[in-house]
């Protein structure tokens, strides 16, 4: 199957090739296109007649079309209508550079030539009155005074900037466009437990770079720095803090082995000790099971912590997200010791009895390793709710 599909592929372009590229998209009616892919054979060889006839055809089409649209355009009479007017054009003038690159052209006895049309002033117009109307317009967008419109007011400035420097304030529109548009996120670690957690246990759980968190419109941040002036707040919030206490658990196996245990004769049916041919009674070793229990002792600790990101809307107050958050550390310690003869051990058993208890961790100390932990899931989360943010905010 894949055989047949390489091979209708293979065919496909093959006739392209036979028809040539420009063909192609003249029959389809994608004249720019065509004009483009003749123009690149023709760079190559400038009496190519099949490419020379494409051009003929397809450039002055393509120009129609847009000049058509451009006409249209102004029949509707839209004030935002300059900026496709103004990148028409450039597409004209580009298609035009184009073509004046590979003429003049000859075929069959015949020039083909196309009238020259100069495009600055039309192309100066479009610029000048499309950035007349994205400076106007984004100066009626800022007086909406909402954060989303001085975002737009803000890209449209952009625009009118790069149409021309005649206006002497844009500069500080787009800045102050940028500043009133910015979303302002602060994350906030909140202890819900009914423990009294150290402050730098609080602070180091929110401790990671809040600039991976940032986007273009949004800043977060993980200390106040606007005087709880802010857009969202992201509680982390924590309502379980936890310890086990110390466990020890004991489990138990054996190992046994069969050892040699002395000598004795061996006898015939009649009991009568059974020698060799040199005359020598033959002795046959005697074997017992050696058998050892280890006793395996487990020591265990662990600390869990629970909480939340809670999403709180500044304006409202109210919760739009929440996201729950756990982390666990874990103490595990385990140490052997034997009862019986060791001999029956396994040299692997045996250096299993080196181990010894250790001291089981504070309280403290597992919690401060669970916050490590947590550290890391919080800040997973975060980053996978920014696009949240983003849209929201």
């Amino acid at each position: 199957m894949k055989k047949i599909i390489y091979i209708t592929i293979l065919s496909f372009f093959v006739l392209l090739s036979g028809c040539t590229m420009s063909k192609h998209y003249l029959k389809h009616g994608n004249y720019d296109m065509a004009t483009k892919e003749a123009v690149k054979k023709l760079r190559k060889n400038k009496d190519k007649t099949k490419h020379i006839l494409v051009i003929e055809q397809a450039y002055p089409k393509a120009q129609e079309i847009d000049q058509a649209r451009i006409e249209y355009l102004h029949t509707e009479g839209e004030p935002d209508r300059w900026d496709e007017i103004f990148h028409l054009y450039s597409n004209m003038e580009i298609r035009q550079v184009l073509v004046e690159g590979v003429t003049p052209l000859y075929v069959e006895g015949r020039e083909v030539s196309f009238e020259h049309v100069d495009y600055d002033e039309l192309l100066v117009e479009a610029k000048l009155r499309a950035a007349a109307y994205y400076y106007a317009h984004a100066k009626k967008l800022m007086e909406d005074n909402n954060r989303f419109s001085y975002r737009q007011a803000y890209a449209e400035f952009e625009i009118a900037k790069s149409y021309t420097s005649s206006y002497s304030d844009i500069e500080s529109l787009i800045t102050e466009c940028y500043n009133k548009g910015l979303a302002h996120v602060i994350i906030i670690a909140v202890n819900s437990t009914p423990f009294q957690l150290p402050d730098d246990f609080m602070i180091n759980l929110i401790d990671f770079p809040v600039s991976d968190l940032s986007s273009f419109w949004v800043n977060y941040y993980s200390r106040d720095t606007r005087n709880g002036n802010y857009d969202v707040f992201i509680n982390v919030t924590l309502t379980i803090a936890d310890v086990s206490r110390n466990e020890m658990t004991n489990s138990e196996f054996s190992e046994s082995k069969k050892i040699e245990d002395g000598w004795e004769y061996q006898l015939d049916d009649d009991g009568n000790i059974v020698k060799d041919e040199d005359g020598n009674a033959i002795k046959i070793p005697k074997y017992k099971t050696i058998t050892c229990r280890v006793i395996k002792t487990r020591q265990f600790k662990q600390a869990h912590i629970q909480g939340a990101l809670n999403y709180v809307d500044a304006n409202s107050n109210q919760i739009v997200r929440s996201i729950p958050i756990a982390a666990d550390h874990t103490f595990e310690h385990y140490y052997y010791k034997a009862d019986g003869d060791l001999n029956a051990l396994s040299n692997e058993t045996r250096s299993l009895l080196k181990s010894t208890p250790i001291s089981y961790p504070l309280d403290v100390e597992m919690i401060y390793a669970a916050n490590q932990t947590l550290r890391d899931v919080i800040y997973h989360a975060l980053m996978d709710n920014r696009v949240f943010i983003n849209q929201r905010y």
